[in-house]
């Protein structure tokens, strides 16, 4: 496996959580402030090309897709791999080159895709230097070292850019307002073993009205309160939850406020 070592200059910025949910909210903002108002998928080809100026290369990265993803800072040489004659070669990349391996487009999964596109036009916002510097080699499979911080900023970015905390909130409260009557009567009729299908039932909406993977609709979901972590297994004595507005209260979280509405 082929990787480039990182440069001692280039740390993590010291980001909040919040601090990420803003830069999120402007980005979007600038680029296209309807994807604050509505509910739906960014288009992260237009956002990345046209809007950041990147260019998206999908090339074999490593001979085992090991390495996801590339975000080139300044003009570089990079190691990458020659499935035709299956050995390493060198290629010339240009400043704002964001790399994606080619084994994403053949697995059938675009929203694992997009969310990888986004990775690295975060990594862009967040962590360009200003002067030069080797390649950042993202989401490297089975490696943890001193890049984790860079990878946590870059996915928590990522998911705010497919998911803005502003559009999931109108998310929630289209999705409480028509659905609200039929979540009491299946409330009532099926008790507490309705509150885990409907919770797995708002996961795959999410991830489907914002193209992106349920794991990631999941864990944004839970970032902004709308969900609480998952459910352990009902203990005998657990109390039960008699009402919808109980239900929403304990396992939604804030299902009609947002703490990140800007």
């Amino acid at each position: 496996m082929m990787t480039l070592q990182q440069p001692n200059s280039l740390k993590a910025p010291y980001l909040s959580a919040m601090d990420i949910e803003r830069i999120a909210y402007q980005t979007m903002k600038s680029f296209d402030q309807t994807l604050l108002n509505q509910p739906q998928q960014l288009n992260v080809d237009v956002f990345a090309e046209q809007f950041l100026r990147l260019k998206l290369d999908f090339i074999d990265l490593s001979n085992n897709s090991s390495i996801l993803g590339m975000m080139v800072f300044s003009d570089s040489s990079i190691p990458v791999f020659d499935s035709e004659q299956n050995t390493p070669k060198i290629i010339q990349a240009k400043a704002g080159t964001a790399l994606i391996d080619k084994s994403l487009l053949e697995d059938r999964l675009p929203n694992r895709t997009r969310f990888t596109i986004a990775h690295e036009c975060a990594h862009w916002l967040i962590h360009k230097p200003k002067g030069k510097t080797q390649p950042l080699v993202c989401r490297i499979v089975g490696q943890s070292d001193q890049r984790d911080w860079l990878e946590w900023q870059a996915d928590k970015l990522a998911s705010a850019l497919l998911m803005p905390a502003v559009a999931v909130h109108a998310f929630m409260k289209q999705h409480v307002k028509e659905n609200r009557q039929s979540m009491e009567f299946m409330f009532q009729m099926f008790g507490e073993s309705y509150v885990v299908s409907k919770r797995d039932q708002l996961i795959r909406i999410a991830a489907y009205k914002f193209g992106v993977s349920r794991t990631t609709a999941k864990l944004r979901l839970m970032r902004l309160k709308y969900i609480k972590p998952d459910l352990p297994k009902r203990e005998k004595d657990s109390p039960f939850v008699h009402s919808i507005n109980e239900y929403l209260a304990k396992y939604c979280g804030q299902s009609s406020e947002s703490p990140f509405v800007t």
